[in-house]
């Protein structure tokens, strides 16, 4: 499917609850994805998308959506409008930074960021309360926020193969975490005790 039957179709169908173009040729979403106002599910992943119409924060009940395996490198500010969001896949893409208004995804449960080249999350990422899955992992970031700690539902945290020298000690806060990946770095001693202490189950790579 081109761009021109997507636009002059299947957004022209206002009732759809969920839509589905994956491992196509798209390379744009057109501004009248507006116009679907019920759509629920959207699956655009394995595609040539290069950048997300502002159209997308008008699609209030939208709750999954994956754009994994495009050419994204930005989002824009108004996703932070999909208020009933509960699972978003970014992973495979060109992001290099997150809006400010990504913390204003408040359902938003799993958050797929692996494989792009992100080198840092804004603070608002400890605003998604309900978060139960985070993974940022093959990017190149070299700290995480504070705020990440804030994440109290977060269940599984995947940071492996970023630059990171040290994880901030809020990450101690999460208490419901089961697993943590942190590939790629290198611990001392005292800092696996740490971590241990809360996280009995925690593995990691010893600098003696």
């Amino acid at each position: 499917y081109s761009n021109a039957d997507l636009s002059g179709n299947a957004l022209k169908f206002t009732d759809l609850v969920e839509l589905g173009f994956p491992e196509n040729q798209i390379s744009e979403i057109s501004q009248e994805i507006e116009n679907l106002k019920k759509l629920e599910i959207l699956f655009l992943y394995s595609n040539l998308i290069k950048q997300l119409p502002s159209q997308i924060g008008d699609l209030p009940k939208l709750r999954h959506a994956r754009f994994s395996h495009n050419q994204l490198t930005q989002l824009p500010p108004e996703i932070g409008n999909l208020k009933n969001l509960d699972a978003l896949y970014l992973d495979y893409n060109y992001l290099t930074k997150l809006p400010p208004e990504i913390g204003n995804l408040s359902n938003l449960k799993f958050l797929m960021l692996a494989h792009n080249q992100l080198t840092e999350l804004p603070p608002e990422i400890g605003k998604l309360k309900k978060l139960k899955l985070l993974s940022v992992a093959d990017n190149k970031i070299t700290r995480l926020p504070p705020e990440i700690g804030n994440l109290k539902n977060l269940v599984v945290l995947d940071v492996g193969r970023n630059q990171l020298v040290g994880l901030p000690q809020e990450i101690k806060s999460l208490k419901n975490l089961l697993w943590l990946n942190a590939e790629g770095m290198v611990f001392t001693r005292r800092a696996i005790v740490n971590l241990r202490g809360v996280f009995p189950w925690f593995d990691a790579v010893m600098n003696d």
